[in-house]
């Protein structure tokens, strides 16, 4: 880890503005991933994302979900729930200050059934079973404020949020997430 972080000390956060004009408002996009029942213990999955902003990255996290979910399409379904809450405060933060954000705000998965799920109350009759807690994300859609949108898994960005990554895949993360940002040594 010492070896790691010593070869990143220019390696962080940067904030463009991308040729975005005053008055604009601000696109938010979000990654969203989960990894099914990786927890060894409890089997629990693992949520992921990462929220850009006019793309930059401003939010990310990884949680492990709070209960067991029966299938990878109902574990994705919960991720894509919990994440699009952190999404929401992103917003709720951006309009407090007086910010427009652009509307919908686009949220990428890779699970196509959880997608379905997402959009449609009557996906499938298997749901009865989950949790109505999951799905207050449908009333966002359904108003136009989101959009989930599917994303193929090789180009899902979050995927180093859910689990360990081998070298090269784990490289690529880190380069879309951040920056050199030049030498310290002055």
């Amino acid at each position: 880890m010492l070896r790691y972080l010593r070869g990143t000390m220019n390696t962080g956060l940067e904030f463009k503005t991308k040729g975005r004009k005053p008055g604009d408002p601000w696109e938010l996009q979000m990654f969203v991933d989960s990894d099914y029942a990786n927890d060894r213990v409890a089997r629990r999955s693992k949520t992921g994302w990462l929220i850009f902003l006019n793309g930059n990255l401003v939010s990310f996290g990884s949680r492990l979900q709070t209960s067991v979910a029966r299938s990878s399409t109902e574990a994705e379904y919960m991720a894509l729930s919990m994440a699009a809450k952190e999404l929401l405060w992103v917003r709720n933060i951006l309009t407090s200050v007086g910010f427009k954000v652009k509307v919908p705000m686009k949220i990428l998965e890779d699970n196509q059934p959880a997608i379905e799920l997402a959009k449609n109350a009557m996906a499938s009759k298997r749901t009865r079973g989950m949790d109505i807690k999951h799905h207050w994300i449908r009333h966002y859609i359904d108003n136009g404020a989101m959009t989930v949108e599917y994303i193929h898994t090789s180009l899902q960005k979050a995927d180093g949020m859910t689990k360990a990554l081998p070298k090269g895949p784990f490289l690529k993360f880190r380069d879309y997430v951040v920056t050199d940002c030049g030498s310290n040594d002055e």
